[in-house]
C-alpha cells in the first residue's frame, strides 16, 4: 500500500512539474530571429534584446574573432553612427537562438521598423558585418 501511495505522489509531482513547464513556455513571446525588443529604460540608456539565430551568431563570432563588444544601429546604411552604439551587456545562447542584451541611447521609431546593425570586424578598419533586424516592440516575459 505504501508503494502505491509513493507512486501516486511521484506521478502527481511529475504532472504538476510538466504543467508548470508548459505554462512557462507558452507565456514566452513567439521569438523570431533578426528581431530587436525593448526591455526597459534606465537613467543612462535603454536596454534592448536582440534575437539572432545560432548560425548568424556563429558567423559573427568567426569574422570578429570572438571580439564583439559594440555594435551600431541605423535605419540607413552600415557603419558607425555616434549615439547609436549598442553596448553588449550579456549574451545568452538558448536553443537555436542567441539573445543579446544591449544598452543604447538609440530610440526606435515604430514597431515593425527595419534597422541595420553593423558589427565592426576589427578595430583597425571600417569593415562591418551587417544584419537587418526588425523592431518588435516591448519584450514580454522573463529574459531566457
Amino acid at each position: 500500500m505504501l508503494v502505491i501511495a509513493v507512486a501516486i505522489v511521484v506521478l502527481v509531482v511529475a504532472i504538476v512539474a510538466g504543467v508548470a513547464a508548459v505554462n512557462y513556455l507558452s507565456s514566452q513571446p513567439s521569438v523570431q530571429p533578426n528581431t530587436i525588443y525593448f526591455i526597459n529604460s534606465t537613467p543612462y540608456w535603454n536596454n534592448y534584446l536582440i534575437v539572432l539565430n545560432q548560425s548568424t551568431y556563429s558567423q559573427i563570432m568567426q569574422v570578429t574573432h570572438n571580439n564583439m563588444v559594440v555594435m551600431y544601429i541605423s535605419s540607413g546604411g552600415s557603419g558607425e553612427y555616434p549615439g547609436n552604439e549598442l553596448y553588449i551587456e550579456k549574451i545568452i545562447p538558448s536553443g537555436n537562438n542567441v539573445f543579446i542584451v544591449v544598452g543604447s541611447k538609440f530610440v526606435p521609431s515604430n514597431t515593425g521598423s527595419s534597422y541595420t546593425i553593423s558589427i565592426p570586424i576589427n578595430t583597425t578598419s571600417n569593415n562591418y558585418y551587417t544584419i537587418q533586424v526588425t523592431y518588435k516592440g516591448n519584450w514580454i516575459g522573463p529574459i531566457p
